[in-house]
């Protein structure tokens, strides 16, 4: 598994264990490398991210304002649905006297009618 590109293992003088560990070592700094770069951009990416107090007074308004909104809107919908129960209610109340009239008005005419014999055929 040679590689005639490489440095390490075109120079004659230099072992293979050597050269083997010459490259893990690189290995090792290259990624100590990257992490340094990537913990310092996350510092950096964290401490702009800080919103000014400005910032925060204005959600906080905003949410208030939008929970008086929904609040509002929420009063409104209770009190049409109990407009509707109430209506609905009183339809209720208004079928069931108009029916207990109808009875009323039907035995009454069933008292005040003439029998009426029943033949049993010609």
């Amino acid at each position: 598994m040679s590689d005639p590109r490489d440095p390490l293992e075109r120079d004659p003088d230099v072992a293979p264990a050597k050269a083997e560990a010459a490259r893990k070592t690189a290995n090792w700094w290259v990624a100590a490398v990257v992490a340094v770069v990537a913990v310092a951009g996350a510092l950096a990416m964290l401490r702009t991210v800080r919103p000014s107090p400005e910032k925060l007074q204005a959600a906080h308004d905003q949410g208030v304002a939008e929970a008086q909104v929904d609040d509002a809107a929420y009063g409104r919908q209770l009190t049409l649905a109990r407009a509707a129960q109430a209506a609905a209610a009183g339809r209720a109340q208004t079928t069931e006297a108009a029916a207990q009239t109808a009875a009323s008005g039907a035995d009454a005419v069933a008292q005040t009618a003439p029998a009426v014999p029943v033949s049993s055929g010609p």
